[in-house]
């Protein structure tokens, strides 16, 4: 049967989509619009309401999956927020098609990258409108619309139960290639100390590239002790190094440069699955070498991350949305549910339809940024629409070896 879902059913997209466009009122001007560069994107995705999930939403390609009768009793600013997270950070970014086409081994770590990748763009926003946009219900500014003093930042972002990299200590600015690489390495370093105890057990409270102490957010201090993944023997981008790019990486401003991997060009630019940017060889998986004590696949398969698991049952924004990191059997859930509700699903936009709102949706956020100055965007999305609209790359190794 067709897919036609109750309007009222979708009540909680057509009021989100309102306010990202119009901060809740259709009248007023241009100017006042949060997000209308996004509207190539948001007139393409594909709501689909599914009762029975709870308060998740997760995407797949253009589809959005939401539990309607959560959502249309939620804040539209908290909807408005899980919608930016999707569509501007995995849709627009292009996380959800490399995941489809299995670029990471570890699903879960992929989709964690993604998330601090995407929620720092949603935080920015937030900060700038918080009566429009308020992830998990939480304010990212003061009253009189004055930014948050780092601790009060930092307070709100454990309040949203959202990932983040300060709750890493990580740095800021990266993309989901180089998070990525960095949960690979935190994984590896937990799995060394583990097999350094006597008895073999995990070290609780021991995470990160030095072994500093972190504790989860909910203040467990919890460092798990499932095995992982070294295969870059050891090599990652140092989170408060280099922040500026000039090693190869992309730092906490980069230039856009499509080799990255967090670009989402869509168009044929190359990216290189092999550890271009700060992981090293295997950054995303693909690398051989083999981590401490095991065989590198069977760490990387494995690998999970105590602070994203601190955060509760997944949903927006906590690493189990955005297609669940290219997982079959976890991105599948939510569609076969989808499917016994509502019948056969609409396939969505194709490949050529979805690479030109890419573009149409990149050079509205170049367009926005130059009429209203710098902060007007989100420097990571601003980045990525730059990578968008770069002339393909084409890797000279490659050309040569065709020869």
């Amino acid at each position: 049967m067709p897919y036609r879902p109750d309007p009222a059913d979708l009540e909680w997209y057509v009021r989100t989509r309102i306010v990202l466009r119009y901060a809740g009122d259709p009248a007023k001007a241009h100017a006042d619009a949060i997000a209308p560069y996004l509207d190539a994107l948001l007139r393409m995705t594909i709501t689909v309401p599914v009762r029975g999930i709870g308060a998740s939403i997760s995407s797949d390609r253009t589809r959005v999956y939401a539990d309607a009768v959560y959502r249309n009793a939620n804040d539209p600013a908290d909807n408005a927020a899980c919608v930016l997270h999707e569509v501007a950070g995995h849709m627009f970014a292009g996380h959800l098609d490399r995941f489809a086409a299995g670029e990471f081994a570890n699903h879960s770590l992929a989709n964690i990258a993604g998330d601090l990748a995407s929620n720092q763009m949603v935080f920015a926003m937030a900060a700038r409108h918080p009566n429009a946009i308020r992830p998990a219900g939480v304010r990212f500014a003061n009253a009189d619309g004055t930014p948050l003093a780092p601790a009060a930042f930092a307070a709100a972002v454990q309040q949203t139960k959202w990932l983040h990299p300060l709750l890493y200590g990580f740095a800021e600015g990266l993309t989901m290639d180089e998070y990525y690489a960095l949960l690979l390495k935190d994984a590896a370093q937990r799995e060394r100390e583990r097999q350094s105890k006597p008895d073999g057990s995990g070290g609780k409270g021991e995470r990160g590239e030095k072994g500093e102490p972190q504790q989860s957010p909910d203040g467990d201090g919890d460092g798990g002790d499932e095995p992982s993944d070294d295969a870059s023997g050891g090599a990652g981008h140092d989170p408060q190094g280099d922040a500026d790019g000039a090693d190869g990486s992309q730092g906490g401003q980069g230039s856009g440069d499509a080799a990255g991997g967090d670009s989402g060009d869509g168009d044929g630019s190359e990216t290189d699955s092999g550890g271009q940017g700060s992981g090293g060889q295997g950054s995303t998986g693909t690398g051989t070498g083999s981590g401490s004590g095991g065989d590198a696949g069977t760490f990387i398969a494995s690998a999970r991350d105590p602070i994203a698991d601190a955060l509760g049952e997944g949903g927006c924004g906590k690493g189990a949305c955005g297609a669940c990191g290219g997982d079959p059997a976890v991105s599948d859930r939510h569609k076969q549910l989808a499917e016994a509700q509502h019948g056969d699903l609409p396939e969505g936009a194709s490949d050529t339809d979805l690479r030109a709102a890419r573009k149409e949706v990149a050079a509205a956020v170049l367009a926005h940024a130059a009429q209203y100055g710098q902060g007007s965007v989100p420097a990571g999305l601003l980045r990525v629409a730059q990578g968008v609209l770069a002339p393909p790359r084409v890797r000279w190794e490659r050309v040569l070896a065709g020869i």
